[in-house]
């Protein structure tokens, strides 16, 4: 897509290359684990990493730091925000600028930009800051970076079309307490943080409790040996063919429907890889139909 144009062959070769890829990978696993959001043209059942977890555990490079001492730094009435995308074009970057540009106007706030550096420089800001924002159109609220703000206590600010669909893929166990809502929710999500330090502050300690307690390398690494050995919770199990959600990362749902539309009308249903996925397939149609 580019300059308002979709080149609708290239989108297609994309799609008849990830089936390939993914069937490829459902043939050749003993052990499948996938991430509910991004898995929609899978065909095989798998184990959902919402519950398994990738790990963020930080206790060896931080064995002085505890929940007493983690927590908001003090910067008189000025509210430092951060974020640190690992590039800008994908994050939402731009958005979160103009978000904070307008916010500016009515509060003060020292805004700071970490782009694409070392993981240390990245954890340094982080215990300088008030409060992070990750991404705008992310299907995740648990990526790295919330989750090593997390470790410090530090609460995170995640936008994303999957913010209305999560809750349901933890149907058992503990939800993460984080802070993921959709993306028009970005300006007013981060005044109320900045507006309410005691809010700041209680979502930080939820989180950082979450964080060391389920996705410290020894919880997760359990959670994996149960996976391999086939001690496997039923309710980890996800079937593709039930997945409804069909926004995407990295792009505005605008944007997203006017592509869905420029496929559908130059290259049909059957090459938009939903074939027997009646769910998505039904969502498109939606999309095409809409006035």
């Amino acid at each position: 897509y580019k300059n308002g144009k979709t080149n609708v062959k290239k989108f297609v070769e994309e799609i008849e290359n990830r089936l390939k890829a993914v069937k490829a990978i459902e043939d050749n696993v003993d052990v499948y684990l996938n991430y509910p959001p991004e898995a929609q043209i899978g065909n095989r059942k798998f184990i959902s990493l919402m519950y398994i977890e990738n790990v963020i555990d930080l206790t060896d490079k931080n064995k002085t730091r505890t929940l007493e001492t983690d927590g908001l730094q003090e910067h008189g009435h000025c509210v430092r925000i951060l974020h640190a995308p690992s590039n800008v074009k994908g994050k939402g970057t731009y958005e979160i600028r103009k978000c904070i540009k307008e916010l500016k106007k009515k509060y003060e706030i020292e805004y700071v930009e970490v782009i694409d550096m070392p993981n240390d420089r990245v954890l340094q800001e982080v215990q300088k800051c008030d409060f992070v924002i990750d991404q705008v159109y992310s299907d995740t609220f648990m990526a790295s970076f919330p989750m090593e703000a997390a470790f410090y206590g530090k609460p995170a600010v995640v936008c994303g079309y999957f913010a209305t669909d999560y809750k349901k893929y933890y149907p058992k166990g503990p939800v993460p307490p984080g802070i993921f809502v959709l993306p028009d929710a970005l300006y007013c999500t981060v005044e109320e943080l900045i507006r309410n330090k005691d809010l700041r502050e209680r979502k930080g300690r939820q989180m950082q409790k979450f964080v060391r307690k389920y996705i410290n390398s020894r919880a997760v690494a359990k959670r994996f040996y149960k996976a391999i050995n086939g001690d496997i919770d039923p309710v980890w199990i996800v079937d593709p063919a039930e997945i409804d959600y069909i926004n995407g990362w990295g792009v505005n749902e605008d944007l997203q429907k006017q592509i869905i539309k420029d496929i559908y009308a130059e290259a049909g249903i059957e090459k938009m890889g939903t074939i027997g996925r009646p769910l998505l397939t039904k969502k498109i149609l939606e999309i095409v139909n809409e006035k």
